[in-house]
């Protein structure tokens, strides 16, 4: 889920955990940005605001074993525009998401490594890796658990975000109330979480 590259850019808010200190025995924590990094955040993913963001995190691995398993359960307050009026909407999300890392120095991915040589073969139309499969990679012996919580965030905003008793039209592009479309940010992340739920991929 996480990014495969490095950004050019810093992430709004970083909370690094070392892959050292986590083992068989279960690491929990739980993370919050600050006030500035919320504002940041917010911008970041077109919110009018985010009043509140916390995480409560859980960080394992079997022993032995390279790949390192994360469960999360997130809480925010979110302000948007509304798709339909653009009057604040006032919603509060939970969300729970799991996520893999393995250190790529250690190890490789074989189920990466075989749809990689399948593709080279000229059978490009593969199903997408589960992450358990294919791990996020760490960088320098760390985890940003900041960035793995504000992208999982991104997926539970609500994408077409309205007041009790609006309506649209379509999904994707809303009518306004001055009767301009309105190009939604969050849909298309809707729509891939739809179907990685699903398993469409």
């Amino acid at each position: 889920m996480t990014r495969k590259k490095q950004d050019i850019t810093a992430p709004e808010w970083s909370h690094f955990v070392e892959v050292e200190k986590i083992g068989a025995v279960p690491v929990k924590m739980t993370i919050s940005p600050t006030a500035d990094e919320r504002k940041r955040l917010a911008k970041r993913m077109g919110l009018v605001d985010l009043r509140s963001l916390e995480a409560d995190l859980v960080m394992s691995r079997d022993s032995g074993s390279n790949v390192i398993f994360i469960s999360g359960q997130i809480r925010a307050a979110v302000t948007q525009n509304s798709v339909v009026s653009g009057k604040a909407v006032k919603s509060d999300i939970m969300d729970s998401f799991e996520a893999w890392y393995a250190d790529p120095e250690q190890a490789v991915s074989f189920a990466k490594a075989k749809q990689e040589r399948l593709t080279r073969d000229g059978q490009a139309d593969m199903p997408f890796l589960d992450e358990s499969e294919d791990p996020e990679p760490v960088v320098d012996g760390k985890i940003d658990a900041g960035e793995l919580v504000a992208q999982y965030l991104s997926l539970a905003i609500d994408a077409y975000p309205r007041l009790e008793g609006e309506e649209y039209e379509g999904e994707g592009v809303m009518k306004a109330q001055a009767g301009e479309p309105y190009e939604n940010p969050f849909a298309a992340l809707k729509d891939w979480k739809n179907k990685q739920e699903k398993g469409d991929f």
